[in-house]
């Protein structure tokens, strides 16, 4: 066996070990996802067969995909902190204050669910939860309306290509399009939505403290009129890549530009508003997500360029072969592993040209990864 193999394959294995235990080792899992990405292509460089000309031509062509997939995460992440900083969300929290438990229980879900659809699964249930914690607060009657919420949101974000980092990494890889997406995993996720709301209904308290409504906080200038451009802008990214084919990092980024532009004009002539502005936004981006992304796809990435993804499709589909059964096995994986880099492992080793885009076969491999906040 090739030594490079079996290097960059040891390191991608304690480098993934280390992000599972990141909490024991006291390391971020950023920090070691990158670490763990350099060196695979450091030792893809050294010990590989091949001349550097090439390998450099390898890492230019996956940093080509590498980049869009960031440029889109850092563009959706400033349009959600912007409609953040001018309390776009607090709108929300109105259309769930009902007096009638039911009401409300079901109110919540189905903003969590549709919200989920544009936004990606973790930032909705914060702001979700967040806004029950101001309607009710009682933590253990919250708690009724809050867990099912993990489930609303989960499959609120499956059924869109951009309401999910993984089915984002799968459009942007052209395995599946935006209306594939959304005509096969609608009509399961809003079924698997209605069916454990019903079971979780049967649990609800009889009765609900709620706070009233405040009236005396007034939201920034301009609030509901950047939430609806923000969600403008997220809807308008599957679109444009449906009818004129535009990537979606360039998508997002004119969205960003759109938004910058608007908010520019509502707050450039007042001082005390300027902390509006959407580049005051740019310093609120989570960038540990960001670079533990760029690790984990730079590692991914190597394996492929060494043949090692190749090589365990081959070895999988010889002992399994069955696609339905791969599939189940992947589905159950990702509720343990991290879903990221399971992704993206399955993208490189199945490719586009072997199965298409929205393959007529749905027990496909790179299709039924679980959906986690």
């Amino acid at each position: 066996m090739d030594t490079s193999i079996v290097w960059i394959t040891a390191i991608f294995i304690l480098g993934y070990l280390g992000i599972i235990f990141e909490h024991t080792i006291k390391v971020d899992k950023a920090a070691i996802a990158l670490v763990t990405g350099i060196l695979c292509w450091l030792l893809f460089f050294n010990l590989h067969e091949g001349d550097l000309a090439t390998k450099i031509e390898q890492l230019n062509h996956h940093l080509s995909g590498i980049a869009q997939v960031l440029f889109f995460l850092i563009g959706a992440m400033l349009v959600v902190e912007v409609i953040d900083s001018h309390q776009g969300f607090q709108m929300l929290g109105s259309m769930m204050h009902f007096q009638s438990r039911i009401a409300m229980f079901w109110a919540s879900l189905l903003i969590g669910f549709f919200v989920s659809a544009a936004l990606d699964n973790l930032t909705t249930i914060i702001v979700m939860i967040a806004l029950l914690k101001k309607l009710m607060p009682d933590a253990r009657q919250r708690l009724f309306f809050t867990a099912p919420l993990v489930v609303a949101v989960n499959a609120g974000g499956a059924w869109t290509p951009i309401g999910d980092v993984t089915t984002t990494m799968l459009w942007i890889a052209d395995r599946v399009s935006s209306m594939g997406v959304i005509r096969d995993l609608f009509i399961p996720s809003i079924g698997s939505l209605l069916v454990f709301g019903l079971l979780m209904m049967l649990q609800l308290p009889r009765e609900l403290t709620l706070t009233p409504p405040s009236e005396d906080k007034r939201a920034p200038v301009g609030s509901k009129r950047v939430f609806w451009i923000g969600v403008a802008v997220l809807i308008m990214v599957p679109v444009l890549k449906t009818v004129l084919g535009l990537p979606p990092f360039l998508g997002i980024s004119f969205g960003v530009g759109i938004l910058w532009v608007v908010t520019d004009l509502l707050h450039y002539e007042t001082e005390e508003r300027h902390y509006l502005r959407i580049f005051n936004s740019f310093g609120r981006i989570d960038m540990t997500c960001i670079y533990f992304f760029f690790g984990m796809l730079l590692a991914v990435d190597a394996l492929e360029a060494a043949g090692i993804l190749r090589n365990l499709a081959t070895l999988i589909d010889f002992h399994i072969g069955s696609n339905l059964v791969i599939a189940t096995l992947i589905g159950l994986v990702s509720a343990v592993v991290d879903n990221i880099p399971l992704v993206a492992a399955c993208i490189e080793m199945y490719p586009l040209t072997q199965y298409g885009t929205d393959p007529v076969s749905y027990t496909h491999l790179t299709l039924p990864t679980t959906s986690r906040v």
